[in-house]
């Protein structure tokens, strides 16, 4: 929008006006001017809103508390593994991640032992 502004041009008095090409409008106001604002405002605007709005956070996911550090084991094609079994590859480990991949996953075999039919029971009750 501001470029179809022209100017400064000085008037008989020594005044100091702009012109609109697009609209044939003159001003005395610098146009400018209220271009600035409105960036500023803008500008300003979006800075608080980034203050306002919390940082992206990762879903809160089913086993996320569980905890452990271990990564899941790889097949020979590169595909990522994570077993309950009893014979895992991570359980013929000697090392200290796949201590901590044994520990995890003997906390993951327990926690897929949880009944869960008293809470979907509950659901279905509420339900209806």
């Amino acid at each position: 929008e501001l470029e179809t502004w022209h100017g400064p041009f000085g008037d008989s008095s020594g005044g100091l006006y702009y012109v609109n090409s697009a609209t044939g409008t003159t001003s005395y106001r610098d146009p400018r001017d209220d271009a600035q604002y409105i960036y500023d405002l803008q500008s300003s605007f979006l800075s608080n809103l980034e203050e306002v709005l919390a940082p992206a956070q990762e879903p809160d996911t089913p086993g996320r508390h569980w905890g452990g550090t271990a990564a899941p084991w790889r097949t020979a094609a590169g595909a990522q593994v994570l077993s309950l079994d009893e014979d895992s590859p991570a359980r013929s480990c000697n090392s200290d991640g796949a201590s901590r991949a044994i520990r995890r996953l003997a906390t993951l075999r327990e926690h897929s032992k949880v009944d869960h039919r008293s809470t979907l029971q509950h659901m279905k009750l509420t339900a209806d």
